[in-house]
């Protein structure tokens, strides 16, 4: 400490001290990659073919964790985040499955499904009953947020 200031006096008026800011630029760096490495990149496979409703007071979810994704096509076509086409029998057994081990894990089980907006509704209860049926009572259903003029 007393040599810093004794090289400070030394230096004069004409020179100062700097300050080395490597370290810190280090720091910040490690912190971005050890950020980087530990999150988690949540990613939903969106069929182009399907397309949602649009809703005046649509929110985003808060949680993701725990969702079943089911689309639902205009023609009542079923199918998984994959794009595999699925049976209302194949939906209650993933939705059986994830619930159980959701269950284990603490995680509330939601039913997502983007259903487009020119399909049957009596289509989309076959679904949320497949999903019940399986223990799965919470539904959420995709929409686009209608975007006002203002």
């Amino acid at each position: 400490m007393a040599s810093k200031r004794l090289r400070a006096l030394a230096a004069g008026e004409t020179e100062t001290l700097k300050t080395d800011m490597s370290p810190m630029i280090d720091m910040v760096f490690l912190l971005l990659i050890f950020f980087m490495v530990t999150s988690k990149m949540i990613i939903i496979r969106q069929d182009k073919n399907v397309v949602p409703s649009v809703a005046l007071e649509s929110k985003p979810l808060s949680e993701a964790r725990g969702r079943i994704v089911v689309n639902l096509t205009k023609d009542g076509t079923v199918m998984d985040i994959n794009g595999k086409v699925i049976n209302l029998s194949d939906v209650e057994n993933l939705c059986r499955t994830k619930n159980e081990l959701n269950q284990k894990a603490g995680i509330k089980t939601k039913l997502h499904i983007r259903a487009d907006h020119r399909s049957d509704m009596r289509d989309v209860k076959k679904v949320v009953t497949a999903g019940a049926n399986a223990g799965v009572i919470d539904v959420v259903f995709a929409t686009f947020r209608h975007q006002s003029k203002k």
